[in-house]
């Protein structure tokens, strides 16, 4: 299905980030139900509009797995940084470096500081 969401990230993005969000996470003792991807944008889907973990739309996957991996990625490590942080502020760096690229235009750094300062 086709998911017309502006939080989506291109899949060359995600693949720039997808060690860091796989660091945090348990190998998988069998192959994962959802693309890490599919449920990476769903995250940033909720972050976007701040609707509830119950609406997010069908295309992405279930609300009980994407609410699985965001605590996962939010919990601080020693740096007191999570690794949903670093992800944000990997992007946002690529951002700020490549200011033309098209692929990394959705990503609104204002947006990014706001999140950083939220308790």
């Amino acid at each position: 299905m086709k998911r017309p969401a502006r939080s989506d990230i291109t899949r060359t993005q995600f693949e720039r980030i997808r060690e860091l969000l796989l660091s945090a996470v348990n190998p998988p003792r069998r192959k994962r139900k959802y693309d890490l991807y599919d449920t990476f944008c769903a995250v940033l889907y909720i972050m976007d509009t701040g609707c509830p973990w119950k609406s997010i739309p069908p295309e992405y996957p279930d609300w009980h797995n994407v609410r699985h991996y965001y605590d996962i990625w939010k919990v601080p490590d020693e740096t007191g940084a999570g690794v949903l942080e670093k992800a944000l502020r990997q992007l946002a760096e690529e951002k700020r470096i490549s200011r033309g690229d098209p692929e990394t235009e959705w990503l609104d750094y204002t947006e990014i500081v706001t999140y950083l300062q939220k308790p």
